[in-house]
């Protein structure tokens, strides 16, 4: 009799042990065809950041050369959008110990601007929105002819979309 007892205790045992797990897959299986049916997570969800229709992270760099004695468009900001510049970088690759051959003489401008007018002489967190429209040029005031001939400026820029 003892032993019988014992099975039906241990039956009984395991019968609210499987019950109280079938609860928790059933809970489990209602939150999973929740979070399907709604297309987030009951749970915890969490936010990417901004989303346009540009996508979630509309980013644009450039690395632009301009030879001596020459004024080149290096980027137009897109119709509807605008762009903000957080980063920028201009130097000189060309002969040196010339004074008539510098990176003082290559100038960046953002809509007919020189850009340290927008970020100062280091961009180091600073940013400047141009509207659409808006052009990045590079301006190399260095001579063509002689030992500057081969005076490039380069221009490094980045930033990212928004629109207007």
């Amino acid at each position: 009799m003892t032993t019988e007892k014992t099975t039906r205790q241990s039956l009984q045992s395991a019968s609210r042990s499987l019950t109280a797990l079938g609860w928790k897959v059933l809970a489990i299986v209602a939150l999973g065809v929740l979070a399907i049916n709604s297309g987030t997570s009951p749970i915890a969800s969490a936010h990417m950041g901004p989303t346009t229709s540009l996508g979630s992270n509309p980013f644009h760099s450039a690395f632009e050369k301009v030879n001596p004695a020459s004024e080149e468009t290096l980027f137009t900001v897109p119709d509807g959008q605008e762009f903000v510049m957080t980063n920028y970088k201009v130097t000189y690759a060309g002969p040196s110990g010339y004074s008539s051959c510098s990176s003082s003489k290559c100038d960046m401008k953002a809509a007919g601007t020189e850009i340290t007018a927008y970020l100062g002489s280091s961009s180091s967190g600073k940013t400047t929105v141009l509207p659409a429209g808006a052009t990045i040029r590079g301006d190399n005031n260095n001579s063509s002819g002689g030992v500057c001939s081969s005076a490039n400026c380069l221009y490094y820029f980045d930033g990212y979309f928004v629109q207007e």
